[in-house]
């Protein structure tokens, strides 16, 4: 009876491990967006109603000095309850900015925010921005 038992707690015990495992495994970026912008703030990735944006890097060229941040808020462009996902990082021209690889969620939006890039500068700069929405 008191092997059964020991069976038992013990069964139940990796049960739910292995079910706290399975919650807990990272999203998987499989989306990509890619875009390019002279001075602008652009709209790169819609906000999905109930869903964040979760972002796991990007790469960024420059083809003439500017800077290139993201954002996120609402609106068209961000414009309304805005708040910087990134800061504004310098690039001279022909140089490429890289952030591939990070953590999903580390850069995240609230549910239904738009992301948005705002480039100044002389521009235009490229990029290629990996994320998920959930």
């Amino acid at each position: 009876m008191r092997k059964f038992l020991v069976s038992a707690v013990l069964g139940l015990a990796l049960a739910g491990l292995a079910s706290l495992a399975a919650s807990a495994q990272p999203a998987q970026c499989g989306r990509v967006a890619v875009g390019s912008s002279g001075v602008a703030t652009t709209l790169v990735i819609p906000g999905v109603a109930g869903q964040g944006t979760h972002l796991c890097g990007w790469d960024v060229t420059a083809t003439a000095i500017g800077t290139w941040q993201l954002i996120t808020g609402t609106g068209a462009t961000c414009g309304t309850n805005t708040v910087n996902i990134t800061a504004a990082h310098s690039i001279s021209a022909q140089n490429v900015l890289s952030s591939s690889g990070a953590t999903p969620g580390r850069f995240s939006t609230p549910a239904a925010n738009n992301t948005c890039v705002i480039v100044t500068g002389t521009g235009p700069i490229q990029w290629t921005i990996y994320y998920t929405q959930f």
